[in-house]
């Protein structure tokens, strides 16, 4: 086998059980499918990333690591996870960077490699909805804290407007929950993917995201407990949070809605 250096993004369905035992569970199954080829197919502009499904984890994983490569990987998570918000079903994951194995046979496909471990032990840590950026990527490329960097609407658009295809898909947030001992710090003070809709510009992406608020708030009001629905606020807070200063930003340069920002 060949090593391959490249990205990987590994997600997990929550509450899957309820997923495939419920009354509507092979809808629901079609839903989780569709959503996930929905966000890597080729014929929607995503162009070198590969998935592998299976019961409630998926991987996708690129053979590059040039910038394109994460912004299309980014941007496969960003779709993944707002088209599962549309279907109720909520996410969480990470996305990682490394060198990785991975080969395809008659029976099935094998992947393992260090990118896999660290997006999966990311993943298990958080106590929230929401995919994360691991601190590999950053090692990567350590200018994505730049690119991705939310202006404020006092700065002339021409300051940032080539960054606007990364500040579209991944966000600062300063407090990403973390399970923990009590009396610990459980805020990871880092970056996440943010929903979105497909090949669209700012603006309608800060109204999409009251689509994904909405759903959020459903799943929310019947989770069983209050420690299962502090996950969604975690989660609230910070999408209203990206709402406001999109809308904002949207609204002070009049950005128009049928240009494609990535």
């Amino acid at each position: 086998m060949v090593p391959i250096d490249g990205f990987v993004a590994l997600l997990d369905v929550l509450g899957f059980s309820n997923l495939v035992t419920g009354p509507s569970s092979q809808l629901q199954l079609q839903q989780y499918l569709d959503a996930i080829e929905q966000a890597t197919d080729e014929k929607s502009g995503v162009r070198g990333v590969n998935f592998i499904l299976f019961s409630d984890s998926i991987v996708i994983s690129t053979k590059e690591q040039h910038d394109i490569a994460l912004r299309i990987l980014l941007r496969t998570c960003s779709r993944a996870f707002g088209l599962l918000l549309e279907k109720r079903i909520a996410v969480r994951g990470a996305i990682a960077h490394g060198q990785y194995f991975r080969e395809a046979t008659e029976s099935g496909t094998f992947i393992a490699g260090r990118p896999i471990v660290d997006a999966y032990d990311f993943e298990k840590k958080q106590d929230w909805v929401g995919i994360m950026i691991h601190s590999s990527v950053f090692q990567a490329k350590p200018e994505l804290a730049k690119w991705c960097k939310m202006p404020t609407n006092k700065l002339p658009a021409s300051d940032y407007e080539s960054r606007l295809p990364w500040i579209v898909l991944a966000q600062e947030n300063h407090q990403i929950p973390f399970h923990g001992a009590p009396g610990q710090p459980r805020d990871y003070d880092g970056f996440a993917v943010v929903p979105t809709v497909a090949g669209s510009a700012l603006g309608p992406q800060w109204a999409y995201l009251g689509t994904c608020i909405e759903s959020l708030n459903y799943m929310k009001s019947l989770a069983p407990d209050p420690s299962a629905q502090r996950k969604y606020n975690a989660t609230l807070d910070w999408l209203n949070d990206v709402r406001s200063r999109w809308k904002d930003l949207a609204r002070a340069h009049d950005f128009p809605s049928d240009v494609t920002y990535y």
